[in-house]
């Protein structure tokens, strides 16, 4: 379904009429909020049964692209597959993650001090990839990670926050940080950052995620 599709789907009818007071009650606050909506508690059909936290280990969905970035000898090459990389893991960060008929959900907010850690089993030969989150503010939230394939000899290492205002009918979530990818057999670094994201459908109580503004990429050997 394209974003066009999305925008034309209303499901306020199909929420429960238990929980239609609160939804009411959630887009008033939004109406009248100031400041950072991460704050705001959503009514509980919009929310995922997941910690933020969990959404870092997206990053490396595709074992077998992330450890393919330092097969080539080429640099150009390398960039290139970084690149394929780069977008696999914003598809399943922001896209794929989200099963088909679904919508966007709120996940929790962490607690500070919160942990999380994962395996991707090895695709194509690729080996394990190790994924290590932590919460290391909760006001305003930040997440912090460590990704390795030590098959590889690659690292990745990042910290990513949100900071999030209404703007028009939809929801901007600007994010901030960055993460540095490590070929440790290439001496090779790349350095990015991330893109905003705006939230539309909230109204219609259908919210689905937009990639917005301007991510960089550096690398360096």
């Amino acid at each position: 379904m394209t974003g066009s599709d999305r925008s034309e789907v209303n499901k306020v009818e199909e929420i429960p009429a238990e929980e239609k007071g609160a939804f009411n009650h959630f887009l008033k606050s939004l109406a009248t909020f100031s400041g950072d909506l991460s704050s705001l508690t959503c009514p509980p059909f919009l929310l995922a049964p997941v910690s933020l936290i969990e959404y870092s280990q997206y990053w490396t969905q595709h074992p077998d692209l992330f450890a393919a970035i330092t097969k080539p000898e080429d640099p150009v090459e390398r960039m290139l597959a970084f690149v394929k990389w780069y977008i696999s893991a914003l598809n399943a960060s922001f896209s794929s993650r989200v099963p088909p008929g679904e919508w966007e959900k709120k996940p929790f907010n962490p607690v500070l001090g919160e942990r999380y850690k994962m395996t991707w089993d090895a695709i194509e030969g690729s080996g394990p990839t190790d994924v290590f989150c932590e919460q290391v503010s909760h006001h305003p939230p930040v997440t912090g990670f460590y990704i390795h394939n030590d098959q590889a000899k690659m690292t990745l290492n990042g910290y990513t926050g949100q900071k999030t205002h209404f703007a028009s009918a939809s929801m901007v979530c600007d994010q901030v940080g960055q993460s540095l990818l490590t070929l440790q057999d290439r001496d090779e670094h790349y350095l990015y950052t991330y893109p905003s994201l705006t939230v539309h459908g909230i109204w219609k109580a259908a919210p689905y995620v937009e990639l917005t503004g301007t991510s960089y990429i550096q690398s360096r050997t």
